[in-house]
């Protein structure tokens, strides 16, 4: 039987609201008959009351245990249900064959996402987007996440750093036999185990730091930052807010696919990333 492609979102308890709109508004866009939308969590009671309202939603249970042992992701607006989705092309190993991982805080304003299920990966494990904070924001906590990532040591001034290849972990699309043949599981787990640093952005880092170059990069317009870059109504956009996803306002520029949420204590870093004014 030929294995399907999932979207996927993690949520605790917190999270399972949101989770469960997100998975509502990609069912009702979704154009595809192989593709399921799961949502992977740890509430006990949300997946019953949500099967109540559409009985067409997929769940993994995710048990809180799984995550002893794992580092806390430092930053407050994060988590430690967020490194559920580095598993997940081992638990649907069997029956996905392309992974499509969503945060809880993307709204997607088109079905043009679903088409990055034919995309030609070249057998690279994972296709996502370029950091524009991480990458491009020179300070000293994008700093050190860059250097553990990508392994290479930056001057006192960013330099040699500026624009690295470091991919944001909020979209991340899955070759699940690719993901699985490289070990990258493992080799997450074994940094994680070693525990030599301590990040912000921790989950996002590893997953960098295991696939190094060996992954394809996606358009910004499949993970654009809601009030902080212009641009018209993208695919797929980061709210301010996962629980109130009012539409963004429409602006002049390439047309995106995915909004995502930007706090709004960001810095802005006034960089142009090709037809992208980045100020988040």
């Amino acid at each position: 039987m030929p294995r399907r492609n999932a979207v996927a979102i993690v949520a605790d308890e917190r999270q399972f609201p949101p989770a469960v709109f997100l998975a509502e508004r990609l069912r009702r866009l979704n154009p595809r008959a192989d593709v399921d939308i799961i949502i992977a969590t740890s509430s006990l009671t949300g997946p019953e009351q949500a099967r109540a309202v559409d009985p067409a939603l997929g769940f993994i249970k995710i048990s809180e245990a799984d995550f002893d042992g794992l580092p806390p992701v430092a930053a407050g607006h994060i988590t430690r249900a967020t490194y559920f989705r580095l598993f997940l092309p081992r638990l649907l190993a069997r029956t996905h064959s392309r992974i499509l991982y969503l945060d809880v805080d993307v709204y997607p304003e088109s079905a043009a996402l679903f088409g990055l299920f034919d995309l030609d990966m070249g057998g690279r494990p994972v296709a996502a987007i370029r950091d524009l904070v991480v990458s491009f924001v020179a300070n000293a906590y994008n700093k050190a996440e860059l250097e553990d990532a990508i392994g290479l040591k930056g001057g006192t001034n960013f330099d040699g750093l500026f624009g690295a290849p470091y991919f944001n972990g909020g979209v991340e699309l899955f070759d699940v036999d690719a993901y699985v043949r490289a070990k990258v599981e493992k080799k997450i787990m074994d940094r994680l185990r070693r525990g030599r640093h301590k990040h912000a952005l921790m989950d996002q880092t590893v997953l960098n730091a295991a696939v190094k170059d060996n992954w394809l990069e996606l358009s910004p317009r499949f993970n654009m930052v809601s009030g902080r870059c212009r641009h018209s109504l993208p695919p797929l956009c980061r709210r301010r807010s996962p629980i109130s996803p009012a539409p963004p306002s429409r602006g002049t520029g390439i047309s995106p696919s995915i909004i995502r949420c930007a706090p709004k204590s960001a810095p802005s870093c006034g960089h142009r990333h090709g037809r992208t004014t980045c100020s988040r």
